[in-house]
């Protein structure tokens, strides 16, 4: 089976859940047989020609991405062609692609079976957080144009898929595979900062992510509490660090450490030292982070939206935040300040239980083959 991806965000360019995911899962279908070719197609900035390697199995095909409004035209032109020429010279059988941007939006047939996996698309996230941009307009148009011509659409999560359909008047169903995560790490606990309660965020500093919500809770909490602390990952792409650091010192709160973006392998290393991991977002598709800190066996915090109760049974493997409000998340946050340490240490046992059991990468890839042959098959003469 040799499947295509297009991907821009594949690590290790600027990545997020999506570029991860497609890692995550083109890595483990090369190791599954030694049949199988996973090729990754992407436009990446710095470069100034086509750049090949092969890392873990993957190849990894690069060309350069060209800025502003031409070159998001030329971008899609010459990426179809780039598609053309892959598909013929690697014997390509399926490409995947996400919903995002609808990045084959107007494309002639490639002549093989195309997929859009709905990690969540323009139109759907301004949708959930009630953004009306003209902009908005020419992406959903874009977007409508690739899910229209997919031959098949799969999602992540159900939430998504009935929100897509809604959203873009499909009828047909769509499947869902949810995403997973690799369990191949340390799950040590070993929290070195003695009656300190240490608490993680990981995310961008965006609104979508609720991260003021959480500042605004955490200063509520923090002027009563003091044997707690806050620990930020993340990118600053809206420059919101500083005013959030403002806002903090005006309110005498100093329990707040941020530490920027930092690769995953070091994320994780934190989350040995952190009892919770908190993720007030506004809207997701179906989020890694989340798992992540599952499976690292840390009581999760999530606030109650989307995909949220597809992931987490509220009470039993992690705490729902009822919504994103600084109100929610400063009682979310005393709740498990207030609950018997027995029972957060077997709330955070079941959900690392459950994501080993229903999320791992390896069972997900699994379901994952099964749809690509099944698509493959079907398109077949």
């Amino acid at each position: 089976m040799n499947i295509l991806y297009l991907c821009h965000e594949y690590p290790p360019a600027k990545s997020g859940g999506v570029g991860i995911f497609t890692q995550e899962v083109a890595e483990a279908i090369v190791t599954k047989s030694h049949q199988n070719k996973v090729v990754i197609y992407s436009l990446v900035d710095g470069i100034s020609s086509r750049v090949e390697h092969l890392k873990n199995g993957v190849h990894i095909i690069q060309e350069p991405r060209y800025k502003g409004l031409c070159g998001f035209i030329v971008n899609r032109v010459l990426s179809y062609f780039s598609l053309s020429e892959i598909i013929k010279e690697h014997q390509i059988e399926l490409l995947e692609v996400q919903d995002f941007q609808g990045l084959l939006a107007f494309y002639p047939s490639l002549g093989i079976p195309t997929v859009t996996r709905l990690h969540g698309s323009v139109t759907y996230f301004q949708s959930l957080l009630g953004i009306k941009r003209w902009k908005d307009y020419v992406w959903r148009w874009l977007e409508q144009s690739q899910l229209k011509n997919a031959t098949d659409i799969v999602s992540v999560s159900h939430f998504t898929a009935q929100e897509t359909k809604r959203l873009f008047s499909i009828k047909e169903e769509i499947p869902v595979i949810h995403n997973g995560i690799s369990c191949n790490f340390s799950c040590d606990v070993s929290n070195t900062q003695g009656d300190i309660r240490v608490f993680a965020y990981s995310g961008s500093l965006i609104a979508k992510k609720g991260i003021e919500e959480l500042i605004d809770g955490w200063i509520a909490v923090g002027l009563i509490n003091k044997n707690i602390e806050l620990w930020v990952f993340g990118k600053d792409i809206e420059n919101r660090r500083r005013e959030l650091e403002h806002r903090l010192a005006q309110n005498g709160v100093t329990t707040v450490k941020f530490f920027g973006h930092v690769p995953k392998t070091e994320l994780l290393r934190h989350y040995v030292n952190v009892d919770y991991c908190i993720f007030p977002s506004k809207a997701e598709a179906f989020s890694l982070a989340p798992m992540e800190s599952m499976a690292m066996r840390k009581v999760v915090l999530y606030s109650d939206q989307t995909s949220a109760k597809e992931l987490i049974e509220d009470n039993i493997d992690g705490v729902l935040i009822a919504k994103c409000t600084p109100q929610a998340i400063q009682e979310a946050i005393e709740y498990v300040l207030s609950e018997p340490v027995e029972k957060l240490e077997k709330m955070a046992i079941c959900g690392q239980q459950k994501i080993f059991q229903q999320f791992s990468v390896e069972k997900k890839v699994a379901e994952n083959i099964m749809f690509y042959e099944r698509v493959i098959q079907r398109y077949a003469p």
